[in-house]
């Protein structure tokens, strides 16, 4: 695992973070995007969490040129699988971007 990459994805991370430069639990770290996690998964069962956890995924998404799934958005990784799906999805850009073109054609919802 690219310790360059672990970096950029926790550069991006704190500036999601409502309060950025906290301590947070490296095994459910999306859930810290707020100030206060009420525990695994909590960051998806509010708005306000999911417009962090959304506006995180997509700077991701953008800065890496990768395209995570409906199933890889659900997941609750720990930091350092989150960092090996990138790197995963970055090194095959095909499966990516046919990720993508069916979640498209799938439309929304």
């Amino acid at each position: 695992m690219s310790t360059d990459l672990r970096a950029e994805i926790l550069s991006i991370f704190e500036r999601h973070r409502q309060t950025p430069g906290a301590a947070f639990d490296e095994s459910h770290f999306i859930d810290y995007l707020l100030n206060q996690s009420k525990g695994f998964r909590s960051v998806h069962n509010s708005f306000r969490g999911l417009r962090r956890y959304n506006k995180f995924v997509e700077e991701v998404q953008m800065h890496f040129g990768i395209y995570l799934s409906m199933k890889d958005r659900e997941s609750n990784r720990s930091h350092g699988r989150f960092v090996e799906r990138v790197a995963e999805l970055q090194s095959s850009a095909r499966s990516s971007r046919a990720s993508f073109r069916s979640h498209v054609q799938r439309g929304f919802g």
